[in-house]
Order: structure tokens, then sequence, then C-alpha cells
């Protein structure tokens, strides 16, 4: 029933086009849920949860479907969160008014500065929890759970007995833990949360972001405030608005590290995650030498990192949307695609000489001025509308399609070769051809300058000129370039896309 009630109160919200829809690149979107988002819905969730235990009787005034009206007029998921958080505000009495006894609370260790770790015994403990740090512990959800002790419950306290953390325990694990109002545990109290976990030798699962705890490799809790050198995480480590400036030299991830909205000012040396990589809003300003990346970097709207080292390893895509990138090292590998969406435009000015892309260039749209020497690119290379672009370097290699339409170049390199279509049209500064153009496609140059074609060109399509219509072969030029228009299917597409 839990699961139908929450279907009910968040299919709506989640059907629109929030914070955690991003672009794709295209004309979709691609559900991007976070840290954030779930402590959100499990907010709900509890909500939900605990007006069920309490038999609330708004979950009896029913639509005609049978459906509680509270949760089907709920339009967004912030309406959700309101509603729950004045719902439950209600039921959280004052902590000077509820008593704790020997029988509610048991003091299990002892920490510096008069803080200590206790055990909650009781729904009556739960409850002044509730009171103290505003979550949910307290709102009839957990009861059954502490009274049959299928979990332990934890709390640390200051010397005054005020709260300042919740944790739930069961199996050796930290499943819970969590500061007031269910946000992250404050920086200055996660070392006596750490005193704790380490003396029950508890596995962390709590997210870090809320607790500041992991567990590394070997077992060993670790403060994701002051985390060493080389420390080796195994799984997915969200670091989603959290304030640390700095991650460890060799910091390694088995999994994807999402740092979305992080303070994180640099990346450090010998930096490896096998899986994704985000850093979308962060505070980057350098990268370090020799990171590698399994999949994606997405490095969208970092608005301070100005520079990658050519080191810089990334097995699949580059995402640099809305960044303030301007130039990235010689050499430089990317496995996958290097793009920027449409609707948040790159700041790079340069393609580094020897730099390989496994993928795709995507970067309409751009600023970019010049591509050195002897890049490499697998498939397309889209740099349409990049009006500053006036030079490409010698040794181009493209896989797939090349479009530099409206561009600013005035000659392409020797020997350029293109794995699919040519368009450059409308270069109004280009007024010839290569030698040693070989395009295994259709070329579109309607809008430029070209008047004639070189006679060593090798083109598989149809070649289309500037006032688009068909280029004859060069004059005594015996070789077969080309196809007569509509006496291939590449002709024929070409004639289609006029």
């Amino acid at each position: 029933m839990l699961a139908e009630h929450l279907k009910t109160a968040l299919l709506k919200p989640l059907a629109k086009e929030p914070d955690y829809l991003t672009e794709d690149g295209t004309d979709s979107y691609k559900f991007t849920p976070t840290s954030s988002l779930d402590q959100k819905v499990q907010h709900v969730a509890d909500w939900i949860s605990a007006a069920m235990v309490n038999n609330e009787p708004w979950l009896a005034d029913l639509n005609k479907k049978g459906k509680p009206k509270v949760l089907v007029d709920i339009g967004s998921l912030k309406q959700a969160v309101d509603k729950a958080n004045i719902d439950m505000r209600k039921n959280r009495g004052n902590p000077d008014f509820i008593l704790e006894t020997a029988k509610d609370v048991q003091e299990v260790m002892k920490l510096e500065h008069g803080y200590r770790i206790v055990k909650l015994l009781s729904p009556r403990a739960l409850d002044r929890e509730t009171a103290m740090l505003g979550h949910c512990i307290g709102d009839g959800t957990y009861d059954h759970k502490v009274k049959n002790q299928i979990i332990a419950y934890y709390s640390l306290r200051d010397q005054n007995n005020q709260a300042c953390a919740s944790m739930e325990v069961m199996d050796g694990l930290l499943l819970q833990c969590k500061g007031k109002n269910d946000k992250s545990v404050l920086k200055k109290h996660v070392p006596y949360i750490k005193k704790f976990v380490e003396r029950e030798e508890l596995w962390v699962k709590e997210k870090p972001a809320l607790c500041g705890l992991i567990s590394d490799k070997q077992g060993v809790t670790q403060n994701i405030y002051d985390l060493p050198e080389n420390t080796h995480f195994v799984g997915n480590l969200n670091l989603e608005g959290v304030e640390i400036e700095s991650l460890p030299k060799g910091f390694r991830v088995d999994g994807n590290l999402l740092c979305a909205n992080s303070a994180i000012k640099e990346l450090p040396d010998n930096l490896v995650v096998s899986r994704h990589a985000v850093f979308d809003g962060s505070e980057i300003e350098t990268i370090g030498e020799n990171i590698h990346i399994g999949k994606t970097l997405s490095l969208a709207h970092c608005k301070k990192l100005i520079h990658i080292p050519g080191s810089t390893k990334i097995d699949g895509d580059l995402v640099l949307s809305g960044n303030a990138v301007e130039t990235m090292g010689d050499n430089i590998t990317i496995g996958g695609d290097l793009r920027a969406d449409l609707r948040s435009h790159s700041a790079l000015k340069h393609l580094p000489m020897g730099m390989k892309i496994g993928g795709s260039v995507e970067l309409p749209f751009c600023n970019l001025l010049s591509i050195g020497d002897n890049v490499a690119i697998g498939e397309r290379l889209n740099l349409t509308c990049n009006h500053n672009l006036a030079h490409i370097g010698a040794g181009l290699k493209v896989g797939g399609y090349m479009d530099v339409t409206a561009s600013a170049i005035s000659s392409l390199p020797d020997n350029l070769e293109i794995g699919h279509n040519l368009w450059i049209e409308r270069c109004k500064n280009l007024r010839s051809l290569p030698k040693g153009l070989n395009v295994d496609g259709n070329i579109y140059m309607k809008g430029s300058e070209v008047a004639e074609l070189p006679d060593d060109l090798i083109v598989s399509g149809a070649v289309l000129g500037p006032d688009n219509t068909q280029m004859e072969k060069p004059n005594g030029s015996d070789k077969q370039w080309g196809v007569q228009m509509g006496s291939s299917k590449a002709s024929q597409a070409a004639v289609a896309r006029r």
C-alpha cells in the first residue's frame, strides 16, 4: 500500500521536466537522479508511512478512484515535500516536555569534550530525538523496529544532552546517519561518529554526503573531509553538494564518482575512476596529471576550470557544456565523444596537436579557433557555426562526416581523409580544396567560394558546388573520383537533403 500511495503522490511530478532531467545534447532529456532527489523521495515515503501507522484521517478521504485526495492533488515534488514537512511538524513535540529515563536511553560510549553515544530503547526516545533534530525517526514509522529490536538506533549527544545526529544500525551496517532536518551530519561531528563506527566495526552503507564517512576497499572507515593518499573505494561514491575542496593523490574509485555542485577545487594527480566521473557545476580550478576515467568525464558548467592536461585519459565521453575550458594538452586521449549540448556551449578554443578521439567531436555553435596537427577523430567532426574557426592542422583524419559550415577557414590541409560527407557550406574564405582530399561520401559547398576541383580529388558520392548544382570532374582527368548525380545512393541522398 505504501508503494501505491507513493506512486499516487509522485507519478505526476516525476513525469514533468524538473532539475533532475538534463539535456543530452539533442532535443530529448535523460533522467539523472541525484542524492538530493533520493532524500526527498525517501522523506515523502516516511511521511506517508507515518500517516499509515498513525491512521491519519486524510488517508480515508478518497476520490472516485479510491485514492487519497491529498496525494492526488500534489502537483510537484516540492509540494509533496512541503506537505510532508507541515504534517510531520504538527506531530513533533517539544523535547523539554518529553522526559527520558533509563528505560529510554542507554549510554554506550563516552567521547571527548563531553560528547557521547546513547542507544535509543523506546518509542519515547525516538519521539524526543525527532523533537530535537526535526527528522522522521519519531513519527511512528520506526516504533515497531525499536520495540522488537529489529534494528538498533543511536544518537550522538553533546555536553548538554542535545542530539547532534541519529544512526540506524543492523547486522554490522551503518544504514542511516543524519543530522538535523534529515540533512548532513555537521563536519565537526563526523570524527565522533567515526570513532563509534570503528569501535563497532560497522560497514558504512549510508551516503557519504550525509554521514561524512566511507568504508574503503580494506574496510577501514575514512572521514571524507580528511581522506589519506591512495584511498581505494569500491562502489559508487556520491559526494554531490559536499563541502570538501580536494581529493587525495592517488584516489581510486571502482565505480562512479558523483561530485556535482561540490566545493572540490582540484582533481589530484593519479586519480582513477573505473566508471563515470561527474563534476557538473563544481568549483574545480585545476586538474592534476595522469588522471584516468573509465567512462564519461562530465565537467559541464565548471566556470573556473581553464585547462585540461594532455596526460588525462578518458575512455568514454568528455562533456564540456557551458564551462570555461579553453585549452587541452597535446596528445590527450578521449575514447568516446567530445561534446557540448546545443543550449550550453563550450568555451574551448583549440583542439590540441595529436589529440585522439575514438568517437565524435560535437561542438556546434562554439568558439573554436583552431585544430592542431595530427588530430584523429574516429567518427563525426561537427563544428557547425564555429564562426571563428580559422585553421585546421595537417594530418587530420575523420572517420565519419565533417561539418565546418559557416566557419572562417581559408584552407583545408592536404591529404585530408573524411569517412563520410564533407560540409563546407558558407565558408566565404575557402576558395579551393586541398590536394589529396579523399571523401567517402558527398561534398556540400553551397554558398562557398570554391570555383574548381583539384585533379586528384577522390569522392565516392556527389559534389554540390557553390550554386548547389553538381560539379563536373576536372578537365582532362581520367580518375573516377565521383559518380553522376542520381546514379548512387549517396547522390540520391544529396538531392534529398537539398
